[in-house]
C-alpha cells in the first residue's frame, strides 16, 4: 500500500491511527486487513438470499467503512439497508467506491 494510497492513509480515523501509535507499516497493514473485512462484506451482500440478508450484510458493510473513515462506502451501504430493491444499482457503486478507496490496500 504505497503511493496512492496516501490518500487513503490520510482518510483514516484517529481511533486507528492511535492504535497503530505512529507506526506508519502497523496503520498500512490495519488498513489493509479492515479493507479485505469490507470486500468480504461487499461479496457477502452481492449473494445474499432475501432482504433480510441483504440488510444484515449491509449494516456490516455500513460499520466497517466507518471504522475505516469511508463515508461514502458507508452511505451507500445504508442506502442499500434501507432500499433492498434497490440491489443491483447500489452493488455497482459500491463496487466501484472500494475499488477507488481501498483496491490497492486489498491488492498489497
Amino acid at each position: 500500500m504505497h503511493g496512492s494510497n496516501q490518500g487513503l492513509l490520510r482518510m483514516v480515523p484517529i481511533a486507528l491511527r492511535e492504535i497503530a501509535g505512529g507506526d506508519e507499516e502497523l496503520l498500512r497493514q490495519l488498513v489493509a486487513d479492515l479493507a479485505s473485512g469490507l470486500a468480504k462484506s461487499i461479496e457477502l451482500m452481492r449473494n445474499a438470499e432475501g432482504d433480510d440478508q441483504l440488510r444484515l450484510f449491509a449494516h456490516r458493510l455500513k460499520g466497517g467503512a466507518l471504522a475505516i473513515g469511508s463515508d461514502r462506502l458507508a452511505k451507500l451501504a445504508a442506502a442499500a439497508e434501507r432500499d433492498p430493491a434497490r440491489r443491483a444499482d447500489l452493488i455497482v457503486e459500491i463496487d466501484e467506491t472500494f475499488a477507488a478507496e481501498f483496491g490497492d490496500a486489498v491488492a498489497a
